[in-house]
């Protein structure tokens, strides 16, 4: 069950323009970020990936993506092929609330990533 209330398809739509649109100041983009884990769909999860693996962004900006992407999957469904793409520690914000939520990782869809992972999370709920 989310934990969050959802956003209006509108403001989803502006938010994901904010974030994306690298002319607007950095305020307005952690804001769109921070409320896009408060939309549903695919387009906010696209998004925040999009700015999470794009290595000219700023830190503080893939940070903020990759935590709500984290809270995103948490409360809908985790997208692996992507999970294992993401390097750590911006892995380290994508899972942040995953014990939170109670998840379980599927450690068969972490393919070659499986070992990275029981080595850096061996110890979170969510590797149990």
């Amino acid at each position: 069950m989310p934990m969050t209330k959802g956003l209006s398809t509108e403001d989803c739509e502006n938010c994901i323009s904010y974030l994306l649109d690298r002319s607007e100041d950095a305020n307005t983009r952690v804001a769109a970020a921070e409320s896009l884990m408060y939309c549903i769909g695919q387009a906010p999860k696209d998004a925040l990936f999009k700015v999470l693996m794009d290595d000219s962004e700023p830190d503080y900006m893939r940070e903020e993506a990759a935590g709500s992407l984290g809270t995103l999957w948490a409360e809908s469904e985790i997208e692996y092929e992507r999970l294992i793409k993401i390097p750590p520690p911006l892995l380290d914000e994508v899972l942040c609330d995953f014990d939170l939520y109670n998840l379980k990782l599927n450690k068969l869809k972490l393919g070659k990533s499986l070992r990275l992972f029981m080595q850096r999370y061996v110890d979170r709920k969510f590797m149990a």
